[in-house]
């Protein structure tokens, strides 16, 4: 497995094979190019196939918003997967001086939830008035 730049064509790819989008997305393609817009983003390819996409929108000056989209072929390596991660996650932290990174998942995803907690977020709360959880680091 490898990485590279994301495009948000990246997401019509793998659109049948999403397990869960890290967002509320009433428009996945709207999403994607939001995602493309507005911070660093990354795309893992096993054997040239885009097996996930992975981000994080800047919000404001050290603040930023962790979003992803993985399929049943990115979780065949999980461990391989959350070593990209991890460092997806120390990189943009770096380069962009982040001092917090929210992300959400929804309530009953509890895959969702532990690799959000292996990945270093905390759960804050869940979002009244939706099915998803608030996650911070």
């Amino acid at each position: 497995m490898h990485v590279r730049d994301y495009k948000a064509e990246d997401v019509v790819i793998i659109q049948s094979d999403i397990i869960e989008v890290s967002a509320l997305v009433p428009d996945i393609m709207q999403w994607a190019k939001l995602n493309e817009l507005s911070g660093p983003g990354f795309t893992s390819v096993q054997d040239d196939v885009v097996t996930g996409v992975a981000g994080i929108r800047i919000v404001k000056e050290q603040v930023g918003e962790a979003w992803a989209a993985i399929t049943p072929a990115f979780v065949v390596d999980i461990k391989l997967g959350l070593v990209l991660l991890r460092g997806i996650l120390r990189i943009v932290t770096e380069m962009y001086d982040l001092k917090q990174i929210t992300t959400v998942a929804r309530t009953n995803f509890a895959k969702g939830h532990t690799l959000l907690k292996h990945l270093g977020f905390s759960r804050k709360s869940c979002i009244p008035g939706t099915i998803y959880t608030l996650y911070e680091r």
